[in-house]
């Protein structure tokens, strides 16, 4: 999936999860969990934020590679509960609200890529890949019917959740 798909994909995750607020705390939601929703990729150096931060995804690639811990279950256990601290400390909310939504993005990322037909090792350490083939990363129906589909989700989520509707 390309990171604009997993960034939605995870913002809706997270107002999904998350309790009814105002704009304000829909905004702060969606853009915590959207950016978790790319935490999985900094096992590349390719990836959006692979690109951003230049040591360890390098490091991670060689060590653990693409699509290793990082996109199972596990993997969203340890870095979703690093996030979280991290952004405690920066963001200053509560811990379990946090998490939540670090973990909604984080693990929608996880699901898009069992969408591909690479799949994910979603129960690390044990062996298997689980895929469902259904797109193909950048492809046609990625584009065209499956990110606006998620747009539309997305902003009814978000109405929702900001009470606006």
């Amino acid at each position: 999936m390309l990171w604009r798909t997993h960034f939605l994909a995870g913002a809706t995750a997270g107002l999904l999860v998350a309790s009814p607020g105002n704009i304000e705390s829909a905004v702060a939601t969606a853009a915590v969990s959207g950016f978790a929703a790319l935490l999985p990729d900094i096992d590349s150096p390719y990836s959006k934020l692979g690109r951003v931060v230049p040591v360890l995804p390098r490091l991670l690639s060689l060590t653990v590679g693409h699509r290793g811990i990082l996109h199972s279950f596990l993997g969203a256990a340890i870095v979703s509960l690093l996030a979280t601290m991290f952004l405690r400390v920066w963001y200053g909310q509560e811990f379990w609200l946090l998490l939540s939504q670090v973990m909604a993005g984080y693990i929608s990322h996880i699901l898009l890529d069992c969408l591909t037909d690479s799949g994910c090792p979603l129960l690390y350490p044990l062996p298997g890949r689980y895929c469902l083939p259904l797109l193909n990363t950048g492809s046609f129906a990625e584009k065209l019917i499956f990110f606006p589909a998620l747009f539309v989700l997305f902003a009814w989520s978000f109405a929702g959740f900001a009470g606006v509707v």
